[in-house]
Parts: C-alpha cells; structure tokens; sequence
C-alpha cells in the first residue's frame, strides 16, 4: 500500500526511510514509538517522500512493516504530526487550523496473492489524494 497524508512542517530530509520499534498498549488503545528493542517492541520501517513542502507538507509514504498507527505514530515521532490526528498530533493546531478528519489515505494497493487468483496478481489499484497541502494560513 501506498499512502498520502498532511504533516505539520517539512520534514527533513525530504525523503527517508526511518526505523523504530513499536510498542502497543492495547488498554490505551494506542502506541509508542521508542529507538530500543524493548520487551514487546516490534520493529517498524516506514518509508517517506515530500510531494509538497511548506508549513503543511503532503508526503508519499510506503509502509515497509504494517502495525497498528504505525504512520501516525512514526510520523509524530519525527516531528511532524499528521493533521487531523488528535490520538498522536496537535489538537490545538487542529482546531486552529478547522481540521475535523484525520489526513491520511491509503492511494494505491497492489495485489499479490501467490497465485491464488493470477489475474489480480501484480494489479494496482489507485485513487487520487482526496485532500491538498493548501492550509490558507501560516502555522
């Protein structure tokens, strides 16, 4: 799967591929992200691109492992909160900023199903990015 999303700021570099480990708490129905192997911790990459920088940057972001708010989470750790995302963001800046829907699509998903169905295998399927990077003021 391919994913795009708004984050606060511009992440730098532009483009990276980031390692972690996640930690889940399933009782807080949330996570951690944390530089260690912890006990419980699961390795976690996350792979991203700048599409559009500003203040409010759109990214392009390849899942390399697939846990639980493993974007979310990753990209707040990085610095830069999805919008919309009050669990691991800025709820203060979403509300400043009338963002009411977390900004994050999954765009593109190719198929592999080990032969199970060949006319599917290697098909991807895509939608356009339903949200711009264009926030009318500055943050």
């Amino acid at each position: 799967k391919i994913y795009h999303c708004l984050v606060r700021g511009k992440p730098k570099p532009p483009a990276a591929t980031c390692k972690a480990f996640l930690l889940k708490d399933a009782a807080a129905a949330s996570v951690r992200i944390v530089d260690a192997p912890l006990p419980g911790a699961k390795h976690i990459l996350t792979a991203y691109e700048t599409v559009e920088a500003g203040d409010v940057s759109l990214l392009r972001v390849h899942l390399l492992t697939g846990r639980t708010h493993q974007i979310r989470a990753h990209m707040a750790a990085l610095g830069h909160p999805l919008l919309g995302d009050d669990l691991y963001g800025d709820r203060r800046l979403n509300r400043r900023l009338k963002v009411r829907r977390l900004c994050l699509c999954a765009t593109s998903i190719t198929l592999d199903t080990h032969g199970a169905l060949p006319r599917l295998d290697g098909k991807t399927f895509q939608i356009p990015c339903p949200f711009s990077s264009q926030i009318k003021e500055p943050i």
